[in-house]
């Protein structure tokens, strides 16, 4: 009798693992590690400081601003999603010559509008060009643009689609997703994306995930 219920309880633990591997996503297990791509968010900077700034907004523009995100994906069918942080502060760091010639380029015009002198303009602000452009820099809050992007979640992949919710109290929702393809020498391409929300989604498409 001990026998048969020994055999019993294996064979219940077999069609109990079989199950769970039946269940289990192949195309989610497939993207658990940690991923790494940069792009440039320069555009939206630009659009920022031209809402902001008005006519002088031709003087600040950025040609380039990237910005090192990391996924990880988890066995658990977990995500995070962070910004290298440090490394963007340098990159905001490396606008400050350009911003400095754009202050410069903006006193110009204002002097030339007023009929006043670049230098009189200097004396009233109290600040050099430089200054100013690493104020200007710091204002930008880059630990907080990075910080806006660090998040954890759940995750699906399923049919060349990745779900992924926006923290891991909620679920996923099948009407929001990227399209994505992976490669075998360990590459994602992340698409598009579909959702209500598309408009506000602050990546641009296609974007290339490398595993780190």
């Amino acid at each position: 009798m001990k026998t048969v219920k020994y055999i019993e309880a294996v064979l219940l633990c077999a069609v109990i693992l079989f199950s769970l591997a039946a269940c289990t996503n192949k195309e989610s297990v497939a993207l658990v590690g940690t991923w790494e791509t940069e792009f440039d968010i320069s555009e939206y900077l630009n659009a920022a400081i031209d809402e902001e700034m008005g006519d002088y907004a031709q003087f600040f523009r950025a040609d380039e601003l990237p910005m090192t995100l990391k996924v990880r994906y988890s066995e658990d069918e977990t995500y995070e999603m962070w910004v290298d942080t440090d490394a963007f502060v340098k990159e905001c760091e490396k606008l400050i010559p350009a911003y400095t010639d754009g202050y410069r380029k903006a006193y110009e015009y204002i002097a030339a509008q007023s009929g006043t002198s670049v230098e009189a303009l200097l004396g009233e602000a109290g600040k050099t060009f430089d200054e100013m452009a690493g104020e200007f820099v710091a204002s930008l809050d880059p630990e907080a643009m990075a910080e806006a992007l660090h998040m954890k979640g759940l995750y699906r992949a399923q049919g060349g689609k990745l779900y992924r919710s926006n923290s891991l109290d909620e679920r996923v929702d099948k009407e929001r997703y990227e399209t994505y393809e992976l490669t075998g020498d360990g590459v994602i391409t992340v698409t598009g994306y579909v959702g209500d929300d598309a408009d506000s989604n602050p990546f641009v498409y296609p974007m290339t995930f490398k595993r780190k």
